[in-house]
C-alpha cells in the first residue's frame, strides 16, 4: 500500500515494478481487475520508474506478466492505451508480455500496437524472444 494524499487515503496496488540493473530488465507484474484510478496510478509509477532507469541507460528490456489480471474494462483499456503511447515513445527496447488467454493476448496487442512489443501465451517463449533481442547500433 502507499499513501496518495495527506489524508492517508490508501490505494491498493495491483502491480509490482522492479528493475534488474545487472540484466537491464524492467519486470512488471500485474494482477486483478483494475479501475481507471489503479490504471492511472500504474502509469504514474511506471513513468517514474522509467525516468529513474533512463538516468543510467537508454536501452533496457521489459517483461510484463499479466497472467494474474482479469480482462480489463473498456475504460481501463482506453486509459492504458492513451498513456502507454508516451511511454512507448520513451523506450524503444523490447517488451515481452506474458498472458494466459487469447482474449488477454488480443487486449494486450490492442493496448500495445508497437513494433518493439510481442505478446506471448507462455513465459518460456517470451524469455527466449527477449534473449534474442539486441540493442540497435
Amino acid at each position: 500500500m502507499r499513501h496518495v494524499d495527506s489524508r492517508s487515503v490508501k490505494v491498493k496496488l495491483m502491480y509490482d515494478l522492479q528493475f534488474d540493473a545487472q540484466n537491464q530488465l524492467l519486470k512488471r507484474k500485474l494482477w486483478g481487475f483494475w479501475d481507471v484510478q489503479i490504471a492511472q496510478n500504474y502509469i504514474t509509477d511506471l513513468k517514474a520508474m522509467i525516468a529513474k532507469i533512463k538516468k543510467t541507460t537508454n536501452y533496457f528490456k521489459t517483461i510484463s506478466d499479466i497472467r494474474e489480471t482479469e480482462t480489463q474494462s473498456a475504460g481501463v483499456v482506453k486509459a492504458l492505451k492513451e498513456s502507454l503511447k508516451d511511454i512507448s515513445d520513451d523506450n524503444n527496447g523490447p517488451v515481452a508480455i506474458i498472458c494466459n488467454s487469447v482474449i488477454k493476448k488480443l487486449q494486450a496487442e490492442y493496448i500495445y500496437p508497437y513494433s518493439n512489443v510481442r505478446v506471448f501465451l507462455d513465459e518460456e517463449s517470451a524469455l527466449q524472444w527477449l534473449s534474442e533481442q539486441r540493442e540497435p547500433g
